[in-house]
Parts: C-alpha cells; sequence; structure tokens
C-alpha cells in the first residue's frame, strides 16, 4: 500500500538512528557516528532546549535499549536482514526533515543514556513475533509499531500492556485525545498515537482538489472557502461536483478518461462522511455495556443517503477509478475531486500547481469537521515489560513525542503539503486542523464488521434492513471485544 512510504521512512530512520546512538552512548569521544553530513551529532545540533521537551523528566538509564518490533505490509520493503529499504526516502521527503527524525533520536538518546534497537517485520508477520517473544519468555521486544487491524489479536491475547497503567500524561498536546475518547474501554487503552510518527496523519482519508478545474468552470467559491464559512457540506459538495464536470462530446454520460468527472478516487467503504459529522456506525450502549450498531441513527441513515447521492447517484461521479487511475485523471485535469490518503498528495504535487487538499464535509453546515485516520499505524507497549521499563518507557516516549512536537511537527506539514503551489498556504491551514481534529473507525478499531455492512448499505440503501441481520452476527462478534476489556 502507498501510505506505508512515511512509515517505511519512520522505521529506517528509527534504525540508523538506533545504530548512530549507540555508538553516541559507547564511545561519546568518537566523532564519526554519522557519515551523513545532513545529519549531526547531538553536541552540534542546532536545537536549544524549550517547550514541552524540556519539561520531560531526566532519567540516567545507563545505556538500557528498548527494542521495538515495526511491521509493514509488503514483504518486499524489508530486505534479507529485516532492515528496511531505504528506496522509501525519496524526493518527496526533504533532506531537512530526515535530518530532524535522526537528531531527535540522537539527542533523547545522549541525553537519557537509552539505546533503540528497532526491527523491521512484514505486518502479517508481527502478531507471531510479539506472541513468540512473550509465551517463548525471551522477551525479545518492549514495544510494538504496527497497524491498527493488526493489534485487536494482541489485545485479545493479553499480550499489550494498558497505557494507563504507566505514568504518561495522556493530555500533552503531543498526543492525540481524539483517539483516547475513541479507542479506550473500561479505563483501558493499547494503541497509542502521538508526535513520536507522523505517518498515521498519512492515513487521513481527504480530498484533493483541481483549482485549475474551479478556475474554468468559474466556480467562485473554492472547497475551503465553504469550510471557512461553515457551508462545507455533503450537498454543496455535490453540486460543485455537477458543475465541475463536463460531458465532453455531449453524449449524455461520463466517460472515465474522455469526460471531466466531479469525483474519483477511494471510497474507503464509504466510512469517512460519518466520521466527519463526528458519529460512528457503532456506538457504546451504556445501559448494557456493550457496542451497538449506529446504522439507523437519524443522523448516520442521512449521511449514508447523500453519502450514496454523492458517489452513485450522481452520474458525473465515478466509484471505479481509485488509486492509480484517479490520481492520474486528476493531474489531467480529468477529474475535480480525488479521494485519497493524505501521504499520496505530495507524491503527485508539480511546482507552481494549483491542487489543494479539504477534509470531507458534514452533513450540516457549521460543523466541527473530523478526519479519518483509516488503518492507522501506532505504538503499542508488550505486556512482559519488566518493572524497570515500566518506568522508562514513559520517560522515552513521552520525550521522543515532545521533542517532536517543537521541532518537527511542522517541517512534518510541510513536507505533507507545500510545494510551491497557488493553493499550498490553504492546505497547510487544513492539515494544521487535520492534525488536531482526527477520528478513527471504531467498528474497524475492535475488529468488528459493522464497517463492512455499511459500506452495503450504501450500495443498496437498505440500511435498517441490513442493520437487522447483523445484529445477530454482530452479537457474536463483540462478545470477545467485551470479555477481553471487561473479564478478569
Amino acid at each position: 500500500m502507498k501510505k506505508t512510504k512515511l512509515f517505511s521512512l519512520l522505521l529506517a530512520v528509527l534504525m540508523l538512528s538506533s545504530a548512530l546512538a549507540s555508538c553516541a552512548n559507547n564511545d561519546k569521544e568518537s566523532k564519526d557516528e554519522s557519515k551523513n553530513p545532513a545529519v549531526q551529532n547531538p553536541d552540534d545540533s542546532q536545537e536549544t532546549e524549550g517547550g514541552y521537551y524540556s519539561e520531560v523528566p531526566v532519567q540516567d538509564m545507563n545505556g538500557y535499549t528498548l527494542n521495538i518490533i515495526g511491521g509493514m505490509y509488503e514483504a518486499t520493503e524489508i530486505d534479507s536482514v529485516g532492515n528496511i529499504e531505504f528506496i522509501y526516502i525519496d524526493e518527496y521527503v526533504s533532506d531537512d526533515f530526515f535530518a530532524k527524525m535522526h537528531n531527535r533520536f540522537l539527542t533523547v538518546g545522549q541525553k537519557y543514556d537509552v539505546k533503540f534497537n528497532i526491527v523491521g517485520s512484514v505486518n502479517d508477520d508481527i502478531n507471531d513475533i510479539v506472541k513468540q517473544s512473550i509465551m517463548g519468555g525471551t522477551h525479545d521486544y518492549s514495544m510494538a509499531y504496527c497497524y491498527i487491524d493488526k493489534s485487536n489479536s494482541m489485545v485479545a491475547a493479553g499480550h499489550l500492556y494498558n497505557l494507563y497503567d504507566l505514568d504518561l500524561d495522556l493530555t500533552q498536546p503531543y498526543f492525540d485525545h481524539f483517539a483516547e475518547s475513541n479507542l479506550a474501554l473500561n479505563n483501558k487503552l493499547y494503541q497509542l498515537f502521538s508526535s513520536i510518527s507522523y505517518s498515521h496523519y498519512e492515513s487521513a482519508c481527504i480530498l484533493f482538489y483541481n483549482g485549475h478545474i474551479l478556475e474554468n468552470k468559474q466556480i467562485e467559491s473554492s472547497p475551503y472557502d465553504l469550510w471557512k464559512e461553515g457551508k462545507w457540506t455533503m450537498d454543496a459538495m455535490t453540486k460543485m461536483t455537477e458543475q465541475g464536470s463536463t460531458d465532453v462530446n455531449n453524449d449524455g454520460k461520463y466517460t472515465i478518461g474522455n469526460d471531466i468527472l466531479g469525483l474519483t478516487g477511494q471510497t474507503l467503504r464509504y466510512i469517512s462522511p460519518v466520521l466527519a459529522s463526528d458519529t460512528n456506525v457503532i456506538v457504546w450502549d451504556s445501559d448494557n455495556n456493550t457496542f451497538k450498531p449506529n446504522m439507523t441513527d437519524e443522523t448516520v441513515m442521512a449521511i449514508g443517503k447523500a453519502t450514496r447521492k454523492l458517489w452513485l447517484q450522481t452520474p458525473c461521479n465515478s466509484d471505479s477509478a481509485s488509486g492509480t487511475d484517479s490520481t492520474t485523471l486528476f493531474k489531467a485535469n480529468k477529474t475535480l475531486f480525488s479521494s485519497d490518503y493524505l501521504g499520496q498528495f505530495r507524491s503527485i504535487r508539480d511546482k507552481e500547481d494549483n491542487y489543494g487538499i479539504i477534509m470531507w464535509p458534514g452533513i450540516e453546515e457549521n460543523m466541527d469537521l473530523r478526519v479519518h485516520l483509516r488503518n492507522p499505524t501506532h505504538l503499542s507497549v508488550l505486556s512482559d515489560i519488566t518493572e524497570q521499563e515500566k518506568e522508562y518507557i514513559p520517560l522515552i516516549i513521552s520525550a521522543l513525542a515532545a521533542y517532536s512536537e517543537d521541532y518537527i511537527t511542522e517541517d512534518y506539514k510541510k513536507i505533507a503539503v507545500i510545494a510551491g503551489g497557488a493553493r499550498d498556504q490553504e492546505s497547510a491551514e487544513v492539515i494544521s486542523y487535520v492534525i488536531n481534529n482526527t477520528a478513527y473507525d471504531i467498528s474497524a478499531a475492535f475488529g468488528l464488521s459493522v464497517h463492512h455492512a455499511w459500506r452495503e448499505s450504501v450500495l443498496d440503501g437498505l440500511f435498517a434492513s441490513r442493520q437487522k441481520s447483523l445484529t445477530r452476527e454482530f452479537n457474536t462478534e463483540i462478545e470477545e471485544v467485551i470479555n477481553t476489556y471487561f473479564g478478569e
């Protein structure tokens, strides 16, 4: 999957930096910790302490090594010895950003006298690797970095440690508060989203829009303008797709590649518009201490019908051109909107282009929109950590995240959307909003099937009958989740 690019970058940085940090701790007189001139030694760093990083307590960890296993989707991204190939550090990621990620690990490593050992693994193998480390008693790893679709089974197996039992101040701005509100259950939380990595933002489901088409069609208010006015709604977007499309040969139909379409790209199970309006396809039933499907809620059904109208009942829009096909159409000025991951935006940029990004719209005006992170990557702590690690790991996590918030987050925003285009400053404002207004598909996060049923409901419009038939299957699925979070 293409959205793994920055995840690959992170692990590459981690592994190289861990080697450098190890050198720095083992031989503080060495001046050859990195052959990369862009990477500074900690003592030579231009960073000055301040802000959140300076507030994290300091402790000498006496050369402690933090072992992390990192899972990814594609085996081709891992070479024969398990190291991430540097091919994914490409022209789309600046040397300055790469160097700052390096320097962060070097600086924190020296300050706390800690080493980082990160091992790459195929995402499908990470559960077995964690199980072997814990059940075999080898304690090979203390943390795991993986996609959320793999952490559910680790939680159920008792292989992850409850973050609430660590001395972590999750109210700090370098931790994602919306992740906590969406994913914590019965005072248990196992997935950590923070400024340590920016790859979860790469999986933000957003819309690219083509300013060339807006101007050619003389559409005065852009998606950005409507958002700022509180008028960015599903109806407004549907209307804009009709205004921006052109049946070039006037044959009464829209043909991909020949005509100018209003919307193409990834449908992502049609769940992003639901989360944009700060609701979900399942909700917590506090009276019965369980989750329940929410597909027949009045607001949710309205979103489903609007989504169905946008994607399936508006002739100028197509759900059959996704991924690379949609990107090709977008760059050829053959579609006004392309639905994709944020991480793909910089790969399509041209200098002085006229592209912008916007979050999915709400069902009503003046909504505080939320942005869907689909199957994002996260850090988890393994359940067999030692008493000493329970003391060390919260400090290390906080130091890395705080340093990133102080010195790197603004650089991430730049590499995500800044390329010299006419709408870059507007896009920079949008990405700042994205980072602070995330949303998580609760059904997918807990390994349930409601989000699959939601997709089918949008396709056929049978929301009520599908929820009724879903309930029996759903009750069976939810039993394991309830046992995991509420059992002894």
